[in-house]
């Protein structure tokens, strides 16, 4: 059987529902899967560690950034675009995404970029010299 345009473009408008219904169904389902799944982990970082103004912890993806008034802020280094680790730069005094260019202030509000949400901040306070970050997984996209 000879396959006409007019076939053709049928075909892709008989199967554009299956593409819909699948392609909205995904966000659907990946919460479900992944909403029982939300891991915490309590991080523990010494003060003396703390050197500079934001300091980066590898071992959950965070920052921490020390503010005027001796308090703790703990950011996700996952930028909220697509999940990207993002990077201090102190010169600027901003994160920046290095996956498509998204930036944040020093508070981790979002200045520029796809982005329309700021990054991340952990639940963090200071008990006996220590930072103590609680850290919760699955959050990002």
């Amino acid at each position: 059987m000879k396959l006409t345009r007019r076939r053709f473009f049928r075909s892709i408008i008989d199967y554009l529902p299956v593409v819909a219904v699948g392609s909205l169904s995904y966000p659907f389902f990946r919460f479900i899967l992944f909403s029982e799944g939300l891991k915490r982990e309590k991080v523990l970082i010494p003060i003396k560690r703390l050197i500079s103004i934001v300091t980066k912890i590898s071992h959950p993806p965070m920052f921490i950034v020390k503010e005027k008034n001796n308090k703790i802020l703990a950011l996700d280094s996952h930028c909220t675009h697509m999940g990207c680790i993002v990077n201090y730069d102190p010169d600027k005094n901003i994160f920046i995404c290095p996956c498509h260019g998204s930036e944040y202030n020093i508070d981790g509000v979002n200045i520029r970029g796809p982005t329309k949400r700021p990054l991340y901040k952990e639940p963090a306070k200071i008990i006996d010299d220590k930072v103590v970050v609680d850290y919760i997984y699955y959050k990002i996209l």
